[in-house]
């Protein structure tokens, strides 16, 4: 059982991902490894990193990345999977 005062430490999930354009049209998708880490390949630009986890409790923050060109961009997305 958590407590409030010992949260659990945060752990990695397997989800869907999407990458919207600021018009909100899908630029990419991609799913996450179950270590969590993903590579989803887009053109330069500003995008909105969204996780499509099935959650009651909240779901996904979104996170928005901008990418450079010819570079690798990072992106942490965190998820609130309910488990408590």
């Amino acid at each position: 059982m958590q407590r409030a005062d010992e949260p659990c430490p945060d752990k990695p999930v397997e989800t869907t991902l999407r990458l919207l354009r600021p018009d909100g049209s899908v630029a990419a998708t991609g799913k996450s490894a179950p270590d969590g880490t993903f590579r989803i390949a887009v053109a330069p630009g500003r995008y909105r990193l969204v996780a499509d986890w099935p959650s009651r409790a909240g779901g996904c923050a979104p996170v928005d990345v901008t990418v450079e060109q010819d570079c690798y961009t990072h992106a942490d997305v965190s998820c609130d999977t309910g488990i408590r």
